[in-house]
């Protein structure tokens, strides 16, 4: 009888011994095959050392997920360095990614990939390299005749994701018409005759959710103020703004404000002095006398949370100078070389993170070559000798990821083109 219960006895005991064993085992197996980091793998596109790479690319890697681990995410790390460290972009869930922002051209980027499960075990990709195209020069222009009558001196925003063009002279005569288009192809009028008067030389510029026409001149010089919601309808914010009146002056928005800077009381008479407003109405002066020289012709922008102006001319001169400020006030000299030639009547815009100035005319004539700088110091010229003739007081616009040109006055007469670079 004791042998019998010693034999249940020791039954019982080994068996609850064996599934000891078996639950021991299995926590085990599976914390080994979790912890497990992510798979090595490869970057596949842009295929390294590519080159005329475009400055939107999709970049593309292999996947780096185990089947027995833990689901993976993805960090994109991209910039002119060797060993990347800028991240571009965090927990990509899939094995691509397309570039949102336009890179530099003619530049030579790195990039790496580095995978992390859900128990932050990394992997990362080898670093492969690529050279960015140069900027895209169609051979012909998107519309060679547009709808609106050829013109220079004329003024154009973008607005309610289209491009606008107001006013300005041809053969004598001068607009007060108001065109709109969407694509460049075809041109829309809004107003064949603004309530403002016919004007070249005025300045415009967006804000406020608005068009606002500032200045210009009309057979004398002018200091109304006038802004529209809708491009057809224009309502007058002053008749008589405190500045003087002007032409051939310049217009930005900054800090929530309308600014003028610059620009011709007459033949003789160009100005240095810097304006600003909440309004349109009431107009306060930063400065009457700026520290770069007094001129018209120039070109202003916003750019790296600073207002710029480029280049300009006075009588018996010429401007390559570039100029900055974080105020309005004070003004700080970017460039100590020269890069472009010194001109006036050339364009400006902001496009792809680039400063970027457009022909004009120099001492030699009317240029067509195009020069940007991420900086504002250091210039790159992205042609000599553009597809579009050489040109000055036209407009330029960055739209639609594309560079635009718009009509001015070239080496063949008045245009009324419109061409496209990106």
């Amino acid at each position: 009888m004791k042998k019998i219960i010693l034999l249940i006895v020791f039954s019982l005991l080994f068996g609850l011994f064996m599934g000891c064993q078996k639950n021991d085992d299995k926590p085990s197996i599976e914390i080994a095959l979790q912890n497990e980091p992510p798979l090595s793998f490869n970057l596949i596109g842009v295929s390294d050392k590519a080159e005329e790479v475009d400055v939107l690319p999709i970049l593309s890697w292999e996947s780096a997920e185990n089947p027995q681990g833990t689901a993976i995410t993805y960090n994109l790390y991209l910039d002119t360095d060797l060993n990347p460290t800028s991240l571009y972009k965090n927990t990509i869930d899939g094995t691509l990614f397309e570039l949102l922002e336009r890179l530099q051209l003619l530049t030579t980027y790195y990039w790496k990939v580095i995978a992390t499960d859900q128990e932050g075990k990394t992997s990362q990709s080898p670093i492969h390299s690529f050279t960015t195209r140069n900027l895209n020069l169609l051979e012909s222009p998107i519309n060679a005749a547009a709808e609106f009558q050829k013109r220079d001196r004329h003024s154009s925003v973008v607005f309610n994701d289209k491009m606008w063009v107001i006013g300005g002279f041809y053969d004598g005569d001068q607009k007060n018409d108001v065109w709109s288009s969407s694509d460049g192809k075809a041109w829309n009028i809004a107003t064949a005759a603004a309530e403002f008067s016919k004007r070249t030389g005025q300045a415009a510029v967006v804000f406020d959710d608005k068009i606002w026409v500032i200045g210009g001149f009309d057979g004398a010089l002018k200091n109304d103020v006038w802004h529209s919601s809708d491009g057809i309808n224009w309502i007058q914010a002053t008749a008589a703004a405190d500045f003087p009146p002007r032409s051939g002056h310049t217009a930005v928005a900054f800090e929530d404000k309308l600014w003028i800077i610059g620009g011709s009381e007459g033949d003789f008479e160009q100005k240095n002095d810097v304006w600003y407003s909440n309004d349109g109405i009431n107009w306060t002066l930063a400065t009457e006398n700026a520290a770069f020289p007094a001129r018209t012709g120039h070109t202003s922008l916003v750019f790296d949370n600073k207002l710029w102006i480029i280049g300009g001319s006075a009588p018996f001169a010429w401007y390559d100078d570039i100029w900055y400020s974080s105020d309005g006030i004070e003004w700080v000299l970017a460039t100590t070389e020269e890069a472009f030639s010194a001109r006036s009547g050339h364009t400006s815009v902001v496009f792809g993170n680039n400063l970027w100035v457009i022909g004009g005319r120099d001492e030699q004539g009317r240029q067509n070559d195009v020069w940007y700088s991420a900086d504002g110091t250091k210039w790159i010229r992205a042609t000599e000798a553009a597809p579009f003739s050489e040109r000055m007081s036209h407009t330029s616009l960055a739209f639609d990821n594309a560079l635009w040109v718009i009509a001015g006055l070239t080496s063949e007469g008045f245009g009324q083109d419109v061409w496209a670079l990106d």
